[in-house]
């Protein structure tokens, strides 16, 4: 499958949402997967320490800064978790709820809501958030949108 490739690291067939972009590579993404890679780089910095300690404060606290701000935004706009936000993307199998289209990236990944009770329906692609933002909900005139199309 093109969504598909085996990370060389750990010999498993994953999703290619699990390997990072790479504007190097021939097809534009990391050859090992995300979780490879920090194990890679960990055992770099274990073995040398004193690259890191100079910046590894700085880097740490605006990493725990802004996962802080991710997981208070999910919680105060959607109440959901990080985890919840997770289970979902894995459970549509990164695609869209609509299209079902490939996400590209989880930047473009947005939380579909009903915003008279605020309940999370689903993740998807900006087209069909746009789409469905267009008509305000309003399953009437996706009705007719579709009888006009047909």
């Amino acid at each position: 499958m093109k969504n598909k490739r085996t990370c060389p690291g750990c010999k498993v067939s994953k999703h290619i949402m699990e390997f990072a972009k790479d504007r190097s590579s021939k097809n534009g993404l990391q050859v090992y997967c995300r979780v490879c890679t920090a194990k890679k780089h960990k055992r770099h910095r274990d073995a040398h320490p004193e690259k890191y300690k100079s910046t590894i404060t700085k880097v740490r606290k605006y990493a725990n800064a802004q996962e802080a701000n991710r997981e208070r935004m999910l919680k105060n706009k959607y109440n959901i978790n990080t985890q919840i936000y997770e289970d979902m993307l894995f459970g549509q199998s990164f695609k869209c709820a609509i299209c079902n289209n490939d996400f590209e990236n989880r930047k473009k990944v947005k939380i579909d809501h009903c915003h008279n009770s605020n309940k999370v329906r689903g993740l998807l692609c900006n087209g069909c958030n746009l789409a469905l933002g267009h008509v305000k909900d309003n399953v009437e005139i996706l009705s007719r949108m579709i009888t006009y199309l047909s």
